[in-house]
């Protein structure tokens, strides 16, 4: 049995550390240089990684401190409606905007800021002496910078809420404010658009959709389809792009989903789930399926079959890269 046991720990020791190898290599460090500081932040106190891994863009953020210097150096009595975040520059100094095809997009809500200009929230605890944190930003928020080396500005800033009677504001904190400049190569981006018509479910002796959801009725389910892309293998959900609308209490998905695909590679791999939503726990399976962009693309309809999904009505265009600048159409 310590036998047993002592494998178990052995293996998922070398499976975390084989993870973590994997990441290191997969990893890429970014260029960057401090450019200024405003307030108690500089070189010592705040510490600034960038890079890029699995089509994001992260960032390693530390600062040191302590409550009572940023309470003093931010002359206020309290932090705790301080908010910090990264916006970004381009290299003629113009904000960054989140991409109009991302705008209505609700999973990418967080990252718009006021005008929508790509703002990134900064999780931290003031209450901390010392604060490491990490920050992702999909690659594909930066698609409309052309393809090859690139400069851009980050920017971490801090906002707090300024409140008097009914009346509240987010205002910016004069005294938190650092900049960095970042060089970069940008990739190409390829436009692939996804097309449905419809989502048809498996109804038979094995598995049915009456009953699924607990009702006085037929119990039949809210279907919703969603996409995650990129997609390592078949158990990566990690990058979730796009949902759909619901078919509420309904036997199919019978609308008809245009979805416009942004990814790094024409042949990106990627995750089509369909789900049950559910109010009162998490929402019920009812199928996914892995595979590549490219193997969609036709002019017309194929039908697809997996899990307790009999057909799914699907086909996709491939508009090509994007992004191209002049140096990579010459090169």
């Amino acid at each position: 049995m310590k036998n047993l046991l002592f494998i178990i720990v052995l293996f998922l020791l070398l499976h975390s550390c084989i993870s973590e190898w994997d990441k290191a290599l997969d990893k890429k460090n970014l260029k960057n240089t401090w450019l200024y500081n405003k307030g108690w932040l500089n070189k010592n106190n705040c510490k600034f990684e960038p890079f890029i891994y699995n089509s994001n863009f992260e960032i390693n953020v530390e600062l040191k401190g302590t409550r009572r210097l940023w309470e003093d150096s931010l002359l206020d009595d309290s932090v705790s409606n301080i908010k910090l975040y990264f916006r970004f520059y381009n290299a003629k100094g113009d904000i960054i905007k989140v991409p109009a095809a991302f705008v209505a997009n609700n999973l990418f809500k967080k990252y718009c800021g006021k005008g929508n200009f790509l703002q990134v929230p900064i999780e931290v605890n003031f209450q901390n002496a010392f604060i490491k944190t990490q920050v992702t930003i999909p690659f594909i928020l930066f698609k409309d910078m052309p393809s090859g080396e690139n400069i851009i500005y980050v920017e971490l800033y801090g906002t707090k809420y300024y409140q008097k009677e009914q009346f509240s504001e987010e205002v910016l904190v004069n005294g938190l404010k650092a900049r960095w400049k970042l060089t970069f190569t940008m990739p190409e981006v390829y436009e692939t658009i996804l097309y449905t018509g419809g989502i048809f479910l498996q109804n038979d002796d094995k598995f049915s959709p009456v009953g699924m959801d607990f009702s006085f009725r037929l119990g039949l389910p809210d279907i919703y389809w969603t996409v995650f892309v990129p997609a390592k293998n078949k158990e990566d959900f990690s990058n979730y792009y796009w949902r759909s609308g619901e078919a509420t209490y309904s036997m199919n998905y019978i609308d008809s989903d245009t979805v416009a695909i942004y990814t790094l590679s024409p042949k990106e791999k990627f995750i089509i789930g369909v789900y049950d939503r559910d109010d009162f726990s998490h929402d019920d399976f009812i199928g996914d399926w892995f595979g590549k962009l490219n193997e969609l693309y036709s002019d017309t309809f194929k039908s697809i079959k997996f899990d307790h999904i009999d057909k799914l009505m699907i086909k996709a265009t491939f508009n090509g890269c994007i992004n191209q600048s002049e140096k990579t159409i010459n090169r």
